[in-house]
């Protein structure tokens, strides 16, 4: 049975998915209360689940900020937004597409320097 198999917390009645962003093999979706989940391939981290191995079933990203309103997919790195601007991004980042100023990948999400933007997403 395919419900019994979604985690606790996403299947919620309270909690709807207001976003999507599909990437190069996996998925990554904002719900209503702003929370990331993430699922599919994660060899280069884009999960944002702290590790690069797959995930087959929807897992909750953990960041410091619970107000996520917006969510992008590359083919191996994300982006997200919160309500108040902040711009966070993740996985691959070889190419410098993370824009932290170096050509690291991360694990999980991590803030744009307060530096670009005034500290904002555009």
């Amino acid at each position: 049975q395919l419900s019994s198999a979604i985690p606790d917390g996403f299947s919620s009645h309270s909690t709807f998915g207001t976003m999507a962003a599909c990437g190069r093999n996996f998925t990554v979706v904002v719900t209503e209360p702003g929370d990331i989940w993430a699922w599919g391939r994660g060899r280069a981290g884009q999960l944002g689940l702290n590790t690069s191995e797959n995930q087959l079933l929807p897992a909750r990203v953990n960041t410091t900020y619970r107000c996520m309103v917006m969510v992008a997919a590359g083919s191996f790195h994300s982006a997200g937004v919160t309500a108040d601007g902040t711009l966070f991004t993740w996985g691959r980042g070889t190419e410098g597409q993370l824009g932290h100023g170096d050509g690291a990948s991360r694990l999980r999400p991590e803030r744009i320097g307060r530096g670009l933007f005034g500290g904002r997403a555009a």
